[in-house]
């Protein structure tokens, strides 16, 4: 069993929010980052084993783990740490990854906020490789967040504030609501990054990667 220790609850609890359960959710990401899409257009709830939805606390998800799709991460151009935050090389390679990743507001569902206002959110990943279907690790920001989730193959629980606070103020991600049914986040920002180990008696080191990303997230109603 690996033991994968990430940033928070709502990357695992996958348990779809139904105040929208009439609209899909849809997550287009620009070619614009360190993190981009396949190039196929929109990631839309079943759609090629695409899941997406809201969270059971009012986040966003977005599941590839069993997707024909994928993202493209930049990984070798991006800035990295170890955890005497000193510069390193890449650590992994730029290709194509399957996630699952998590954004989520503090204390509120996204759907709560206001068009027009801006928010820095908490968001967090697995990583997949895109290939072998491999678990890589996990990447994290987050600054609110406090969340143990248990299941039967893995654990989530690391206290806040990562990356360190000197690194996560070097940077940001906004999520603002453009429109009643839109959002865009956006941003360039440090992320703490564990890879995974099988070794159940040793806690993986911590590294931090400098990633950007554009993503427009829109529900699409289904009547």
């Amino acid at each position: 069993m690996i033991i994968l220790l990430v940033a928070v609850v709502f990357i695992a609890s996958l348990a779809v929010y139904r105040l929208y359960s009439i609209k899909k959710v849809l997550l287009t990401f620009s070619g614009n980052g360190l993190i981009v899409g396949d190039g196929i257009g929109s990631y839309e709830d079943g759609v090629q084993g695409v899941h997406t939805g809201f969270t059971r606390s009012g986040g966003i998800f977005l599941d590839l783990n069993e997707s024909s799709r994928f993202l493209y991460i930049k990984f070798e151009d991006a800035y990295w740490k170890d955890d005497m935050l000193r510069d390193i090389r890449p650590l992994l390679l730029s290709k194509n990854y399957r996630v699952i990743l998590g954004i989520q507001v503090s204390e509120k569902s996204i759907t709560d906020m206001s068009i027009g206002e801006s928010l820095e959110p908490d968001v967090a990943a697995l990583l997949y490789d895109g290939e072998t279907g491999e678990l890589i690790g996990s990447i994290a920001r987050m600054l609110t967040s406090n969340t143990v989730y248990l299941s039967s193959s893995w654990m989530v629980v690391q206290p806040p504030p990562q990356p360190p606070m000197v690194l996560y103020q070097d940077g940001h991600l906004r999520l603002t609501r453009t429109g009643s049914d839109t959002w865009v986040l956006e941003g360039a920002a440090w992320f703490s990054l564990r890879l995974s180990s099988k070794d159940m008696g040793s806690r993986p080191p911590t590294y931090y990667v400098k990633l950007s990303l554009e993503i427009t997230v829109n529900l699409k109603s289904l009547v």
